[in-house]
């Protein structure tokens, strides 16, 4: 994975292994040692969010922000590959947070730095080159004000990259089980295009993009797939198993060809200069 350059399978099949160091099962920690996390959507999510990643034209040695890196996967990714950047990762939730320090430790990733941080409370002033979030501001009823801070906290001419859920009244489902499928701790009806680029704007940034994701035959049947009995553990486990193979393909497919419609938003926005 090189800066410039497309996300490669081998990298997206990677996605996750760092997890294999805060299990305590013996199958689980060599399953992720080899083939990386089971779970299709946060591999789809970060991947998507890395690809891009990839595409900018980034300073030597910029400061990037992981603004709730959640499981990490995209943390360690980058962590991996560009020994120069300095990778810097805010997450609320404290189990996340510990097991992350544990994989840092672990691994070895000197340039990642990591805390325990509400959003809200983010006070930094013209730090980062970039910072991407991913499935987070779903989560925060004051998105706007988090969005402000985002931009506070980028240097002049930084970028940001957002990964967001599409409207749950919009989202297009295969299997019938999955038609009432939502999140309980979403805060919001989720975003649509319109509504997240009039936020952006307001806040200050130029909307560069507003691309797609999750699309039907694509990413939204890998997910679909990976979950296919997910009534309990036993279930999930067993149908994540069965299907991986063809669900990391799909959704592999997803993120190298975006497509036209899709169930979740990638934006790019940027301060193009703004002091």
């Amino acid at each position: 994975m090189k800066e410039g350059r497309p996300f490669s399978f081998k990298e997206y099949f990677k996605l996750g292994r760092e997890q294999a160091f805060v299990t305590s099962s013996p199958a689980k920690r060599a399953f992720l040692s080899l083939f990386g996390t089971l779970q299709i959507n946060p591999r789809i999510r970060s991947g998507r969010i890395i690809s891009e990643i990839l595409k900018l034209d980034l300073s030597d040695g910029p400061t990037i922000l992981d603004a709730g890196f959640g499981y990490g996967l995209a943390v360690f990714a980058l962590s991996r590959k560009f020994q120069s950047w300095k990778i810097v990762g805010y997450e609320l939730d404290e189990k996340f947070v510990n097991k992350a320090i544990q994989i840092k430790n672990r691994a070895q990733a000197n340039n990642v730095t990591l805390f325990q941080k509400n959003l809200n409370g983010m006070m930094d002033d013209k730090v980062f080159d970039l910072i991407y979030s991913c499935d987070v501001l779903e989560h925060i009823k004051e998105d706007v004000a988090v969005i402000q801070k985002f931009k506070r906290a980028l240097k002049p001419c930084g970028t940001l990259i957002l990964h967001l859920p599409l409207r749950y009244e919009l989202s297009r489902r295969i299997f019938p089980w999955f038609k009432n499928y939502d999140t309980e701790d979403h805060v919001r009806d989720e975003y649509l295009p319109n509504e997240i680029r009039h936020k952006l704007e307001t806040a200050g940034f130029h909307v560069d993009f507003i691309k797609y994701g999750y699309g039907l035959l694509k990413g939204e049947l890998a997910f679909e797939l990976n979950n296919f009995l997910n009534t309990n553990k036993a279930g999930l486990v067993l149908s994540q198993l069965i299907t991986f193979p063809f669900s990391l393909l799909l959704g592999y497919w997803d993120i190298k060809h975006p497509p036209a419609l899709g169930n979740s938003l990638l934006i790019k926005a940027s301060l193009r200069g703004n002091k």
